[in-house]
């Protein structure tokens, strides 16, 4: 376990006392007061534009307020000044990056540390993954990396800092299902030996879980702090959240007999090894078809391959009847296979680009016309095609790659992790969406590392294991346990034989 900067034995406390900040007409803070102490996690909650990462910007010192303070152990820090708060043992990861991309996660962390890239450094970076069970590559350009791979090393960069207060933006966000809990526990076990940690997430059964204490923010104020022994249901905490009661999207049956996407003996290889090996999926109209397993199974090379992003080795892809296997991104677009990546901000948004713009450089035609109908049926917020894109917030930025996508003639949708760092009722929108969309009669495919979403919006799950498809289940006869254990165990590690997957 990382040792702290200060003294363990002492009890540290960082406090926010009154914090107001202003960007233009919008009150982000208004008069934010909290505190967070040694040897507890406080969990900060809210949604998308409550006010929270503007708030962790005002503590780690990116972000000057227009009023209030903000004091470690009684003492003011200076605002605005990552140094200042660096020196009084504060880091923080963000849930948007922060890594150089050039440079490797060796060369990253130690630009942090303000150490040479040296052996040294590489054996701390060694012991922390190891510590909290995060593999990470740290070898290769952080941009040449996979989001959950780059977010694992952001996260051991701070560790290496030895922070008295622990920041986390979302910190679970892009770890494997499989991987959660274990990261929580590890979490837990900082706190119990002393580190403050904030705790901000969208899931509340992580606060449930861990937090010892609360924070509720909406509309840039305090709206409610609970103990952890006093914490409502999660249905009255998504009520503070929102502000209104959220009805929770459920799977429904439009699965027809019709096949719109037929995958057969798909094999897909990188450095000549099979990443994808034998797949064959059929997806029917109006199924919601969810992929689970840990990250870096397969699950996003067979998405890319479908949709004409990666090279196929051998094996066909058919949508409604027609092969579409070896044709470009353009053409699979064309034909009607979308894809909605995980990454919105690499494979999405394009900077300085209005909403219009995105539209119009999307294969297919949309009329500058219909853009804003289009804007106001998804909900994205606000409904103004000469907004600009990367401006939005992340659930707003997702409704709209979804929108594009679902609107250009999509047969079938491929998404991965629709949810990703949204908020409550972002995701309860998105989720909609996708369940909306497959009432119409397209068929869809969704990867997720939140194996609960998977089994709330989809009529079947099927579980990727080192490049293969290794089990399945159906709606009604979801078995979580089950699905847990084909997970873990993989190609070859059954008592029974594994289902036909391409017509189950």
């Amino acid at each position: 376990m990382p040792e702290v900067r200060h003294d363990r034995a002492a009890s540290r406390v960082l406090t926010a006392e009154a914090i107001t900040k202003r960007f233009g007409h919008v009150e982000a803070n208004n008069d934010v007061s909290f505190s967070l102490r040694s040897a507890e996690v406080h969990a900060l909650l809210g949604q998308n534009g409550a006010g929270k990462s503007t708030l962790v910007g005002i503590l780690s010192g990116s972000v000057v307020p227009d009023g209030g303070r903000v004091c470690v152990d009684g003492e003011a820090i200076a605002l605005g000044s990552p140094q200042a708060s660096n020196d009084a043992g504060i880091a923080t990861v963000y849930q948007d990056l922060v890594l150089v991309p050039t440079m490797t996660g060796l060369e990253n962390i130690a630009l942090a540390l303000r150490r040479a890239p040296n052996a040294a450094t590489r054996d701390e970076i060694a012991a922390s993954a190891a510590e909290f069970e995060l593999p990470v590559n740290i070898n290769t350009p952080v941009g040449a990396l996979g989001l959950p791979e780059r977010q694992r090393i952001e996260l051991l960069r701070a560790l290496c800092q030895r922070p008295a207060f622990l920041l986390l933006d979302e910190p679970t966000s892009l770890l494997p299902p499989l991987m959660v809990e274990t990261f929580l526990g590890k979490v837990r076990e900082l706190a119990d030996r002393q580190l403050a940690v904030l705790l901000i997430t969208h899931r509340l059964d992580e606060a449930r879980l861990i937090a010892d204490r609360v924070t509720i923010l909406r509309d840039g104020q305090v709206v409610a702090e609970f103990d952890r022994d006093a914490l409502p249901p999660n249905e009255d905490v998504a009520r503070l959240i929102v502000g209104q009661d959220v009805a929770a999207s459920a799977a429904e049956h439009h699965a027809r007999e019709h096949t719109v996407l037929a995958v057969a003996d798909l094999v897909v290889s990188t450095d000549g090894r099979a990443v994808v090996n034998g797949v064959s999926l059929g997806v029917k109209a109006g199924e919601i078809v969810g992929i689970a397993g840990v990250d870096g199974n397969g699950q996003r090379e067979l998405m890319e391959a479908i949709a004409g992003l990666r090279a196929i080795e051998s094996g066909t892809v058919a949508v409604e009847g027609n092969q579409i296997q070896g044709q470009s991104y353009a053409d699979c677009w064309s034909a009607g296979v979308q894809f909605v990546s995980e990454d919105r901000r690499r494979e999405g948004i394009v900077p300085t680009y209005s909403i219009a713009e995105h539209f119009s450089i999307t294969p297919g035609r949309f009329e500058p016309a219909k853009v804003r109908a289009i804007l106001e049926r998804y909900d994205v917020r606000p409904p103004d095609p000469k907004f600009r894109a990367d401006q939005l917030s992340g659930g707003n930025q997702q409704k709209m790659l979804m929108a594009r996508a679902c609107e250009a003639g999509a047969r079938v949708l491929l998404v991965a992790y629709p949810t990703q760092g949204l908020d409550v009722q972002a995701t309860v929108r998105i989720r909609d969406i996708l369940i909306e969309q497959a009432a119409s009669g397209i068929g869809i495919v969704v990867t997720s590392s939140d194996l609960d979403e998977l089994l709330a919006i989809s009529q079947r799950v099927v579980v990727m294991s080192r490049g293969q498809l290794v089990g399945a289940q159906h709606h009604g006869a979801f078995d979580k346990r089950e699905l847990a254990e084909w997970i873990i165990r993989g190609p070859g590690g059954f008592a029974h034989a594994t289902p036909d997957l391409a017509r189950t």
